[in-house]
């Protein structure tokens, strides 16, 4: 079996940005890759598969579900599937899983 199932090939970046869960709760994370649906970013704090997240960084910011949360190290690796705008959504899963809003549980494990 294949280690790499993605669809689409990733582009190595770099930066910080700011995941907020939820209303109030924010933490901070570093990109390590992106591609036209996802970005993968580390952090310190591990993050429950499922939970919505909204990015924030510097000149973008968007919705994401996280699809993947791995230990590397002391850190955290998260695959997260960017959401696209409503108006971009594809029709099936407008209403769906994909389309939470950001004032759902924590989602932080432990």
């Amino acid at each position: 079996m294949p280690s790499d199932l993605r669809k689409e090939s990733r582009i190595r970046s770099r930066g910080p940005v700011q995941l907020w869960i939820g209303n109030q709760k924010h933490i901070p994370a570093n990109i390590r890759d992106v591609s036209v649906c996802g970005i993968c970013v580390e952090t310190e704090v591990e993050v429950a598969l499922g939970i919505s997240v909204y990015i924030v960084g510097t000149g973008f910011h968007g919705a994401a579900m996280v699809r993947h949360c791995s230990a590397c190290g002391p850190l955290f690796r998260l695959g997260l599937e960017l959401v696209p705008p409503a108006s971009m959504a594809d029709p099936a899963r407008v209403g769906g899983e994909n389309t939470r809003g950001l004032d759902h549980s924590p989602g932080l494990v432990g």
